[in-house]
């Protein structure tokens, strides 16, 4: 989420580090609670009056899918550049 707008290449190795760096606060939790998607991951977005979030997943080892995006639920392929208009 952070490798498009930093300078230096992010991995899983200094993800935190850079991340940390810029203000963003990680939090990981794990639940056992199986709903639509047997691996799915949820980055939230947190301001001083909104909070927002995107969800995705991966099918069969390979597809990638954003499947909330923002409050709307939906099924599409992650790319570089997507145009969104609430």
């Amino acid at each position: 989420m952070i490798d498009p707008v930093v300078q230096s290449t992010v991995n899983y190795v200094n993800a935190e580090l850079i991340a940390e760096n810029m203000g963003i606060q990680l939090i990981e939790s794990r639940s056992s609670h199986l709903d639509k998607y047997t691996n799915l991951m949820t980055v939230k977005f947190f301001t001083k009056t909104r909070e927002l979030s995107i969800s995705g997943t991966i099918f069969a080892k390979e597809e990638l899918r954003i499947v909330d995006f923002f409050g709307y639920k939906l099924d599409f392929e992650p790319t570089p550049y997507v145009i969104f208009n609430p």
